[in-house]
């Protein structure tokens, strides 16, 4: 009796999905991040300041208000659960801060007007947000006034908020009593149009800040299962100054004049308060410490302080109007819009009871540009731009994993909130914690320099050149640079560096650097198929057991079978388009690189050279290795211990680099396993600015140590080839065998291309629906100063980009994606109703989309249904991690080999066999075992059972071979084992 044991499947005409990336759930904690809207540090009594004051008469002549205790207990508290940061500095004014509070940018890189923050920028919203937290905003927004594509009330969401509550969204009036705020897209006003006024939860007045907070609470609350990120830009202590619903009498918040301003085209109307009246500047600043308290209250009720950083930072100085008594007697006058301390250095406290140790100071400077990458840090989110923001993280000092300071200096590019194209009130400095250095400007053409241990407050004035700039603000000029003493010179030349080096560049010209899976995007490149003609053969890691079963050795990874023919893959070479039919300017870049490694690679040199990789490279044919240009790595003749790498040009010469160590690569030439290293080989193609000329790269990385083995350049000269239509290629035969080919990946073909002035056409990249990819701008020249782009899809429909450049394949089809420079294509302005101007700087690159490589995966489970349904009848019983069968390899690695996840006995492990180059055919190969027979099913769907294409097939040790037809658009084939039952 003939037993059949059914032992492996493949899948022939599709490819199955790579891999599953299974992302384990890791606790983030949260983040509330609660901005005081204009107060100085010593606003916070944690900061030493004594006394509150008004430094400003009414019109009687009298202060407005009695001179009281500077108290803000609830903030005190954090502080003294937390860290308290020294030396923490802002912009003078509101806009400015928060453009690059929220960016991590330099007001030079971004700030082009007031309320002009494009969509297009990368905010901690948006950071967060794509991280999977749930994201809110509360309180005071102020940087944008919406598009003629996206109104106002719905362009905030556009920087990354889940949930909105906010304020200045629109237009300014009323915040504090008769609010107007956009919550969630809804324009509500709370006067006397909702409930005639009366807030039915206090049964008086709406009060802006009381909403905003009762907003965060609820916030917290709905979301306390995290992680969520919370940003409270608060409405207090900004004027207008009116009473609070704490201040007593009652009557005076009750009765409190508010008038209609009905200049509004609705004529629904928003308060604009009559007068301001200072003397209520201490409530505001309790309720205020009241309303933080809230926060931190609430964290407490739900248990979630020490799962949440809370971070209390001021967005500029206090105003002029009010000033501190500090504990020596002296007095510390506000200063709002000046760049002295008075108007820049702001409280900043952070607090995570058990992760930042409490009643701890940081004396390090701070810029505020530093919380978006602290943040980050403290979280483990990535800084998607990195390269392009100034922030540096100072979460190593904040955890106390580190004394050091974690930066020396800070630049500020100071415009006021004056469009970028008027610079006439300008202000550039630089500056360290004992000393300041200003740019020289039309009042001060030699510049300025402050000892600031000596004169903190800016006040020396060796020239005799103060400056009023207006309300009343001084500038003057500074120590005389021509009696510096050495410290201070030596401060004065540092920080001289720093200005000089952060002058703006402008952006000349962009490119767009973009990296593609290969084998995921061409139906050229589906994995196995490159290895052909019996290159690559594991089966030595097969070892019979009992009944003719199989199994893998513990810790191997398995192999996968995807085999698929490229109908366009002549000659046995997997060929690789990576761009076509442009002709691409001086620097055009290509690469291709493989990683890979030969642990148990035999030693056998000396003797005849050895090749271990060959033929990855490029050429100018989709069908066959024609004007090729590819890099090899082989051992050496007649030498023991080297290696040689080289570049080979077809129809023309070798180049080779002789004399590469074992030592560098892992191998010490002690046994025959001992070439451990993992490696990487890569080979660069740039087009000189030289006619017909070529600049080829061969680099070797040491992937395990970090280092470069080895890398070398030749230039070469062809008139036509690599011109225009590019094809990366994987020449055959060309990987030596060895025991850890689960290390063997093929990598991207990445391409940069910048194209001449007369062609403005990109590359092609051809991708799968459904897959996801970064795209990066590069920048002419690289140190350009506004590196910010904004990315639009002429074809949303079939290929989607977002700010961060990641586009998504929707549909089949074609699309073009463009980057446009924020250097001449500026963003819109408060206001202006306009779409952004796209006649500047700009690149192009167009996207071919072809269909899934999986036909059908309902559960997203990373395995075909057609597969799944076979073994069970519910979809949902396997998945990536799922080993139904209990023998140590997983159901979708399984699926993947083609074995039968139910039965512990079918973990048959195919080896990738040789394709075939006739059309049509595919040659695949099993391990084998004298005495075996073996028979070839195939099913066009296993549901309806197998068909014998062959039976009695003798073994023949150690491998058998068999050619397959694959011109069915889906087959399934299954190798089974002949035995004779007892």
């Amino acid at each position: 009796m003939l037993k059949v044991i059914p032992t492996l499947q493949i899948l022939a005409g599709i490819a199955l999905v790579s891999a599953l990336q299974l992302v384990q759930a890791t606790d983030k904690p949260n983040v509330v991040f609660i901005l005081i809207d204009d107060i100085s540090h010593y606003g916070v009594s944690a900061y030493g300041a004594t006394e509150l004051n008004a430094t400003q008469v009414d019109g009687n002549g009298d202060p407005f208000f009695e001179t009281i205790t500077n108290s803000t207990p609830q903030i005190d508290r954090l502080a003294n659960e937390g860290l308290l940061v020294n030396n923490a500095f802002a912009y003078a004014i509101c806009e400015p801060t928060r453009i690059a509070l929220m960016t991590a940018m330099n007001n030079h890189r971004n700030f082009i007007k007031p309320k002009a923050l494009h969509e297009s920028q990368i905010t901690f919203g948006d950071i967060f947000k794509k991280a999977g937290y749930t994201t809110g905003i509360a309180g005071k927004w102020k940087q944008s006034r919406g598009t003629a594509e996206v109104a106002g009330e719905n362009y905030v969401e556009t920087f990354g908020w889940d949930e909105v509550h906010c304020f200045d969204l629109l237009y300014e009036g009323a915040r504090h009593i008769s609010p107007n705020f956009v919550i969630n897209g809804q324009i509500t006003w709370f006067n006397q149009n909702l409930n005639n006024g009366i807030d039915p939860l206090t049964g008086r007045r709406y009060y802006g800040p009381e909403l905003v907070n009762r907003f965060a609470l609820d916030f917290i609350e709905n979301n306390q299962e995290g992680p969520f990120f919370l940003y409270y830009p608060m409405l207090l202590v900004h004027d207008e100054h009116t009473p609070t619903p704490d201040t007593t009498p009652q009557a005076d918040y009750d009765n409190f004049e508010v008038m209609t301003n009905t200049n509004v085209a609705n004529e629904t109307g928003y308060g604009a308060f009559k007068g301001d009246d200072r003397r209520y500047y201490p409530d505001m600043v309790a309720f205020m410490d009241k309303m933080i308290g809230n926060v931190t209250d609430k964290l407490d009720a739900l248990g979630l302080r020490e799962e949440t950083l809370i971070i209390v930072m001021g967005d500029n100085g206090t105003k002029q109007a009010f000033s501190y008594t500090l504990p020596d007697g002296s007095v510390f006058v506000g200063g709002k819009g000046e760049t002295r301390s008075n108007g820049t250095q702001v409280p900043l406290i952070l607090s995570q009871p058990g992760t930042i140790t409490a009643q701890s100071t940081y004396d390090g400077l701070v810029n505020l540009t530093d919380i978006l990458p602290t943040l980050c840090e403290a979280t483990g989110l990535e800084v998607p731009n990195a390269d392009s923001i100034d922030g540096l993280s100072f979460w190593q000092q904040a955890s106390g994993a580190s004394t050091d300071a974690h930066r020396q200096h800070a630049y500020t590019w100071y415009n006021k909130n004056r469009p970028m194209t008027d610079q006439s009130s300008l202000i550039i400095y630089a500056q360290e914690v004992g000393y300041k250095r200003y740019a020289p400007d039309s009042n001060f053409p030699q510049g300025r320099f402050f000892d600031l241990s000596a004169d903190p407050q800016e006040i020396t004035d060796a020239y005799n050149n103060t400056v009023d700039i207006g309300l009343g603000i001084l500038h003057r000029s500074g120590l005389d640079t021509s009696t510096l003493t050495a410290d201070q010179q030596a401060a004065y030349d540092r920080l001289g560096t720093v200005i000089s080096e952060n002058a703006v560049v402008p952006v000349t010209d962009l490119g767009i650097s973009a990296r593609f899976e290969a084998k995921r995007y061409s139906t050229n490149f589906e994995g196995s198929e490159g290895f052909i003609n019996g290159a690559i053969n594991k089966s030595a890691l097969f070892h019979e057991v009992t009944a003719g079963g199989m199994y893998l050795p513990a810790g191997m990874a398995p192999v996968y079978g995807k085999l698929a023919k490229s109908p366009t893959a002549g000659g046995g070479n997997v060929i690789n388009s990576v761009g076509t039919g442009a002709s691409f300017g001086p620097g055009a870049t290509w690469t291709t690189e493989i990683e890979f490694t030969f642990e148990g690679l035999e030693n056998t040199a000396p003797g005849n050279p050895q090749p271990l990789i060959t033929g990855l490279g490029f050429c100018t044919s989709p069908t066959a290795v024609t004007n090729s240009i590819y890099v090899g790595l082989q051992k050496n003749a007649n030498m023991t211990e080297n290696y040689h790498l080289f570049i080979f040009q077809s129809g023309g010469s070798g180049y080779i680099n002789t004399g590469l160590p074992y030592s560098a690569i892992g191998d010490d030439t002690a046994d025959a396993d001992d070439l451990t290293d993992k490696l990487k080989l890569s080979l660069t193609l740039t087009k000189s600015s030289t006619p017909n000329e070529f600049d080829v790269t061969a680099t070797l990385l040491n992937l395990d140590t970090g280092a470069t083995v080895k890398t070398f350049s030749h230039t070469i000269t062809h008139s036509t080839a690599y011109s225009s239509d590019l094809y990366g290629f994987f020449k055959n035969g060309t990987v030596k065998e060895a025991n850890n080919f689960d290390l063997l990946q093929m990598y991207a073909f990445d391409y940069l291309a910048l194209p001449e002035t007369s062609d403005q056409s990109m590359a092609t990249g051809k991708i799968r629906v459904g897959q996801a990819f970064q795209l990066n701008a590069s920048y002419v020249p690289s140190n350009g100063t506004m590196r910010n782009v904004v990315w639009k899809s002429n074809n949303p429909e079939v290929v989607s980009v977002d700010k961060f450049g990641v586009a998504t394949a929707l549909k089949t089809g074609e699309a073009t994606l463009s980057i446009y420079s924020w250097e001449d294509a500026r963003p819109l302005s408060a206001g202006e109703n306009s779409t952004l101007d796209t006649s500047g700087i700009n690149k192009q690159i167009t996207l071919q989309v072809q269909s899934r490589l999986v036909i059908m995966d309902a559960d997203n489970d990373g395995i075909e249904d057609t597969w799944e349904t076979a073994y069970f009848t519910d979809l949902s019983s396997a998945d990536a991690s799922s080993d139904s069968d209990q023998d140590g390899i997983s159901d979708l690695v399984e699926f993947w080999a083609g074995t039968n996840p139910n039965d512990a006995g079918s973990n048959f492990q195919l080896t990738p066999g040789a394709l075939s180059s006739s059309s049509n055919e595919f040659a695949i190969s099993w391990p084998s075992a004298t005495g075996r027979n073996y028979s070839i099913m195939k099913s066009n769907d296993m549901s309806t059972g197998w068909s014998v294409l062959q039976s009695g097939i003798a073994s023949t040790p150690p491998i058998n071979n068999f050619n397959v037809d694959s011109s069915d658009a889906k087959a399934f084939y299954s190798i089974q084992i002949d035995e004779s039952a007892e």
